[in-house]
């Protein structure tokens, strides 16, 4: 890439808490898996202002998955595969995570509900 423009870095970090792109789910990625930015520009091989300029991208639709990928990947120079492994991955833990608080959330929930009914919790 050319050389990054000065308010890229700060717009990446604000593109992490927007639901649509690809730097939230790059983010929660690398919270999920305890990894950093590094991690995935190693994955990616590319250098940290193609990963800026990724952050502020759309995420790709399940519609058009394949397509989307392809698009991001040719317009930054990236293996369409790599990347479409590291969303691919990101999709997966997130739904995994959320399942696995909402199943939290539920288990709570009932061992409330049995004490109010006077039961012991499950």
């Amino acid at each position: 890439m050319t050389k990054e423009p000065s308010w890229l870095r700060d717009a990446a970090r604000r593109a992490q808490f927007e639901p649509w792109t690809l730097g939230r789910l790059f983010s929660s990625l690398c919270e999920l898996e305890s990894t950093c930015d590094k991690d995935l520009i190693t994955e990616l091989q590319c250098d940290a202002g193609t990963l800026h300029w990724l952050y502020l991208c759309r995420a790709p639709s399940d519609a058009h998955f394949a397509g989307d990928v392809e698009q991001i990947a040719r317009r930054f120079g990236l293996d369409p595969n790599r990347l479409a492994a590291l969303v691919r991955r990101a999709d997966a833990l997130e739904a995994l995570a959320a399942n696995t608080a909402d199943s939290e959330d539920h288990k709570f929930l009932l061992a409330a509900r049995d004490r109010e009914d006077g039961e012991e919790p499950r």
